[in-house]
């Protein structure tokens, strides 16, 4: 997430060079597992695409899941990873301009929306899709097979969310990439998406929350409800008009949690609260290295494995987002100290902005001593942000 403000363009097609490579395969799948078109790919995976096999289950385990439906509770119907690779595709393209890549990697997100047009059939009484059965990442399962209503997720908000940021941006590509059959089934879509789910309170304040019916048990620690926030960025400093919507959701989030994958620190970075996020960068920078590797980027065990990757990654990704973040506007604006403790921190800085717009300046003592922005005419497209207080700064 932090290559594209960084220009790393060239390290992030690696990433979609390898799903390309395997996007013949899971096309196929599709078509065997669900009998319809499309592509998905299982959170665990071998290097060449198909399931863990400790996931996917061997022998006895397979009984009663058919084929397409894994053993593994914990990813059983988590498919939105499709869709946040998606938007990073879109991101590259929104920043780095490059026709010939972004043409190349577009059969990906085509293939992921095709699986998501297809995939659950049932409509309510408006005409919108039923997410039935779904999870909301791995926090929120569907844990018995044949799945049963009260204990699985209905509506889940990262599908949904995923989708209205994938959707929209694909919408308002140049028609250069598209067709008018394939602009009318991405709106077709579109206007099926139910609601992102909410609940309101008995003082009447409303909030994101996981999913529209939920198991009565959580199995895990993530907070599925701010995927709004991040990686699908429909609420951010510059972004949406119903920011209180997700600042109320932070918190009055389940898991606190600052390590590893946990996405708090990144949440506050997108959402301006810059206090909370200037803690959670320190606390991250002061964490001691694993032990027994000469490279001291390598931090220890949190959840999943050692050395984390995600540690300092997130605290990156949370560091740039304090200072630039793109509005997601149709001018592709760009917000300037969203989130940044100006008063406590000085900075200098030279980071990449949607339309490969290059940021560069610093800041000392709350005040902007320089600010070079190239091409010079983007200068009027730069918003400059509330640094210390989560608000929206379009309003």
């Amino acid at each position: 997430y932090n290559m594209p403000h960084a220009g790393d363009f060239d390290m992030m097609k690696s990433l979609f060079e390898y799903y390309l490579n395997m996007l013949p395969l899971a096309l196929e799948r599709t078509k065997i597992y669900f009998n319809h078109t499309g592509a998905f790919w299982p959170e665990t995976q071998l290097l060449f695409g198909p399931y863990y096999p400790s996931d996917y289950g061997c022998g006895s385990e397979r009984n009663p899941f058919p084929v397409g439906i894994p053993f593994t509770r914990w990813n059983r119907y988590n498919f939105q990873g499709g869709l946040d690779l998606s938007l990073l595709i879109l991101d590259y393209w929104t920043f780095s301009q490059d026709i010939h890549g972004f043409t190349r990697y577009l059969p990906i997100i085509r293939g992921v929306i095709d699986f998501y047009a297809q995939h659950w059939k049932n409509l309510d009484s408006q005409g919108k899709i039923i997410f039935y059965p779904s999870q909301a990442i791995e926090t929120w399962q569907c844990i018995p097979y044949p799945p049963v209503p009260d204990a699985c997720v209905t509506n889940d908000l990262p599908d949904i969310a995923g989708l209205y940021s994938v959707l929209k941006k694909l919408l308002s590509l140049p028609s250069s990439f598209t067709n008018p059959q394939e602009i009318k089934k991405w709106s077709d879509l579109l206007n099926k998406l139910p609601p992102l789910p909410t609940a309101k309170d008995a003082s009447g304040i409303s909030y994101l929350v996981a999913g529209d019916k939920l198991p009565q048990s959580e199995t895990n620690s993530e907070n599925p409800e701010l995927y709004a926030v991040h990686p699908y960025r429909l609420f951010t400093v510059g972004q949406s008009k119903d920011i209180d919507l997700a600042l109320e959701a932070y918190k009055r989030r389940i898991h606190h949690c600052n390590d590893g994958w946990c996405q708090d620190i990144m949440d506050a970075a997108l959402l301006g609260l810059a206090d909370d996020a200037m803690t959670q960068v320190v606390q991250r920078a002061r964490t001691s290295p694993a032990s027994g590797y000469r490279f001291p980027g390598f931090m220890p065990h949190f959840q999943d494995y050692e050395p984390s990757a995600d540690h300092l990654s997130n605290m990156n990704n949370a560091l740039q987002w304090m200072l630039i973040q793109p509005a997601d506007d149709e001018r592709n604006r760009i917000v300037l100290f969203p989130a940044w403790p100006c008063q406590a921190w000085n900075v200098q800085f030279k980071l990449i902005g949607p339309l490969n717009t290059v940021i560069e300046g610093s800041l000392r003592n709350g005040n902007i001593e320089s600010l070079v922005v190239t091409p010079p005419e983007r200068k009027n497209d730069i918003i400059f942000g509330i640094c210390s207080k989560g608000q929206n700064v379009l309003n």
